[in-house]
Parts: structure tokens; C-alpha cells; sequence
């Protein structure tokens, strides 16, 4: 029903692990379709993508596959709207609770704006901050990569990060936004030179003493963003890099293309990183979905 025309049109668009992805959870669809007596697209109401989910939240499947099916779910209807099989959008008004379960310690796109900009001033450290604040919010980094992150990794003139092991499949190239460009830029020409010492090497953002930060100085960094921001609840690097992902989400990305930015190896079953990050374009996804860009 459409599912494989679907498919096709997507083969230019999507790495293999996510067309697999939908394919697998198109499948299920079908089946269950079918054995809802559907036979013909415009026959679909809200009730079955709806059922469906709740079938398999029955299960016991996680949050996460379930939050999948759904983003898949979605793609499939729009597709038939677009292609004139149906009318209306059956997943318009989908709620799942299970997109926000794994993501529930996040800020609102407001409060992820006061925070990045928070830190203001012309002090190495404050241009420094700020690029650090930018940085995790822009690429949903972990501390032990922000940590390690070498001059080199960044390439402002194209907007791109590099993140990982060099060469490794861990690897990842990701996408920038103008904000956290322009704070790099800065922190580069006006704090960095300021902050370098003998024992600084390649490191991007270094300590009051030129060397690497330490997490506990990213860990307060934050807090003491967050206070200025005036926001009221804990905050950690957690908590930015989940609010990344989960704005990413609500913007219209799937939870696919999320998994790349984040360098996830499972989402709901292993995915071969390498080959997304071959043929997803998330540049073109962080342009689209990221409320900084």
C-alpha cells in the first residue's frame, strides 16, 4: 500500500540504516492494516496509526522503537497527502508520549537561547564560554568530546565540527549554525592566543592556565550560565546536549537523522554509522530543524 513507492523515492534522500528502518516499521503497518480489513489507503483513519503504537507500547517495546514507529508513521501519511492517495494527514494530531520519554531532561527552545547567550564580554574566558556553550548546544556534544575538541576539528569557513576519532567510524562530521561559527570565530581571534601555554597543544578551549578544561570546569560553566539565564532547575551537559536532540525532534527531523548528530550506535537495533554519515544529509537537517542555525 504505497510503501514501497515510498521507499523509492526516498533511496536518494536516506542512508541504508534508516530506509531499513522504515521498512521494517512500514511493514508492520501493512500487517496491521490488513488485518484491519484496509485494503486501500483512503480507508486508514487516525485510529490506526494510533492503535498501532498502543499495540506495541502492549508489547512491552521500548520507548525508543516506539518513538521510531511513530517518526515513521508520520513520513508514510505525509507521503500519501503529497502523492494525493489521501486527503488528510491521519497522524496530524499523533501524540506519543514515548518521543519525549527518552529525552524528558530538556529545556525549552527559550530557555536553550538565555543559556548559549548568557555569557557575554570581550575577557578570554567569557569569549571562551560562550564558544563552549554555543558548541554544545549546536552539536548535542558530550563533555568528554567538547574536552578533547583540537583547533583543527573545526571548519568555520564551510560550518562544520569534526568529532571523534580521526578516521574511526566513530567519527563525526556535523553541522554548525551561524551563532556558534561567529563565537568560535571570536574565541579563536580575540580569547584563545590570550589563554595558550606552553603545555596547550592543539586544544581548543583551554583553562585559565593553557590547558586542556577539565569536566568539572565544563560542569560549572554551565551552572553558572544557567543561573545567569535564570533558569530554575538543574542544568548539565546532559541536559543541553538532550535539549538538542529533543528541538532537533520537535522541528520535524527524525529520530534516524537525530541518532547521526548524536553518535548513537543503537537506536532500537544497531545501525552501521558509517555508512549514515555517508549519506544523510545533516547539514541540510541542521539548517532545516535547528532553532540556532
Amino acid at each position: 500500500m504505497c510503501v514501497d513507492e515510498l521507499l523509492s523515492a526516498l533511496e536518494t534522500q536516506l542512508s541504508n540504516a534508516t530506509l531499513s528502518a522504515y521498512r521494517t516499521d512500514l511493514s508492520r503497518y501493512a500487517t496491521f492494516l490488513r488485518e484491519a480489513g484496509v485494503s486501500r489507503a483512503d480507508e486508514i483513519t487516525v485510529d490506526h496509526p494510533r492503535r498501532l503504537l498502543e499495540q506495541l507500547s502492549q508489547r512491552g517495546l521500548s520507548a525508543v522503537t516506539i518513538a521510531r514507529n511513530a517518526s515513521s508513521l508520520r513520513r508514510f501519511h505525509q507521503y500519501l497527502v503529497q502523492c494525493g492517495h489521501c486527503q488528510t494527514d491521519m497522524t496530524a494530531e499523533l501524540q506519543t508520549e514515548s518521543l519525549d520519554a527518552p529525552l524528558s531532561d530538556t529545556l525549552t527552545t527559550e530557555q536553550a537561547a538565555a543559556l548559549v547567550t548568557a555569557i557575554s564580554g570581550d575577557s578570554p574566558l567569557q569569549l571562551r564560554n560562550r564558544a563552549l556553550l554555543e558548541l554544545l548546544y549546536a552539536a548535542a556534544l558530550r563533555v568528554s568530546e567538547i574536552v578533547t575538541l583540537e583547533v583543527g576539528d573545526l571548519r568555520l569557513q564551510e560550518g562544520l565540527l569534526r568529532v571523534g576519532e580521526h578516521g574511526k567510524v566513530a567519527e563525526r562530521i556535523l553541522p554548525l549554525g551561524d551563532p556558534a561559527c561567529r563565537a568560535c570565530e571570536r574565541y579563536l581571534e580575540s580569547g584563545r592566543r590570550q589563554l595558550v601555554g606552553d603545555d596547550s597543544g592543539d586544544v581548543l578551549l583551554l583553562s585559565v592556565r593553557g590547558r586542556q578544561l577539565s569536566r568539572m570546569s565544563v560542569w560549572k560553566v554551565i551552572r553558572d550560565a544557567a543561573s545567569a539565564a535564570r533558569i530554575n532547575r538543574p542544568v548539565n551537559a546532559r541536559t543541553v546536549r538532550n535539549s538538542c536532540a529533543a528541538h532537533l525532534l520537535r522541528g520535524g527531523a527524525t529520530l534516524q537523522d537525530v541518532q547521526v548528530i548524536l553518535g548513537h550506535a543503537n537506536i532500537a537495533s544497531t545501525h552501521a554509522l558509517g555508512a549514515a554519515f555517508a549519506q544523510v544529509d545533516i547539514t541540510a537537517l541542521h539548517q532545516t530543524h535547528h532553532p540556532r542555525h
